[in-house]
């Protein structure tokens, strides 16, 4: 059972989440028990919480074993340019140290088009999907900034989300961040300060859309090298 055949087998198991048996991986490898722990071997994932993986040969299964353990997850946040523009940024993150995560990405950076409507892609067919553009990429606000921040540590996404507070300002409670400073316009959009990913499938795809393997600290999702050619740059002068 080498090297190969177990990343293969490991690899299957995380795309696989809680599917207890993944025997097609194991098909020729000799008999006997193997045993590993790795503690969040899945990473920014809830199947991270299996931390004792098994592989039983001689009946062709591999299962995991449930550890106690709270899954080790990462969540994006974004200051929006209404939160900038009311200096609200310290408050913010004052809020969100209450958490106890860990930043290990941050940066502030104009929102073009593309990335805003990669962003909204889910509320393209909404009335106020164009006011919406328009407020994320700062033009609403004159400052077209956005503070982009990944938090990680046990259950970030949930501890995140009940600092932040709903989505509606008005519903949300009056001590979280949205309750505190948010608004709605009276075309019905959500000037809600702040965006935090909602699930660990929404936060890996906001991630990567927001961020690059290398302006992140730590190896959070699988990554891959590339050579690319003729590829220009700005640089200082």
């Amino acid at each position: 059972f080498g090297r190969h055949a177990w990343l293969r087998a490991m690899w299957e198991l995380s795309c696989a989440g809680s599917n207890p048996a993944l025997g097609t991986a194991l098909q020729g490898a000799p008999y006997g028990a193997f045993e590993i722990y790795a503690a969040g071997f899945v990473k920014g994932r809830r199947d991270s919480g299996y931390t004792a993986v098994i592989i039983n040969v001689k009946h062709r299964m591999l299962y995991m074993q449930r550890s106690n353990t709270v899954a080790v997850e990462q969540t994006l946040i974004l200051i929006k340019p209404d939160g900038l523009v009311k200096s609200l940024t310290g408050n913010i993150l004052s809020r969100m140290s209450e958490t106890k995560l860990v930043i290990i990405a941050a940066k502030v950076l104009k929102v073009s088009e593309e990335l805003a409507r990669k962003h909204y892609a889910h509320l393209q067919d909404k009335p106020f999907f164009g006011e919406l553009m328009e407020y994320i990429m700062g033009d609403v606000h004159h400052t077209h900034r956005v503070m982009a921040l990944i938090y990680q540590g046990e259950d970030a996404i949930a501890k995140v989300r009940e600092i932040v507070g709903d989505t509606n300002p008005e519903e949300a409670s009056p001590v979280s961040i949205r309750g505190s400073y948010g608004r709605i316009t009276t075309s019905g959009v959500f000037e809600n300060v702040v965006h935090a990913s909602s699930s660990t499938e929404d936060a890996e795809h906001e991630i990567k859309l927001w961020f690059s393997p290398s302006e992140v600290v730590g190896d959070i999702y699988p990554t891959k090298e590339e050579v690319r050619e003729k590829v220009t740059v700005k640089v200082w002068a």
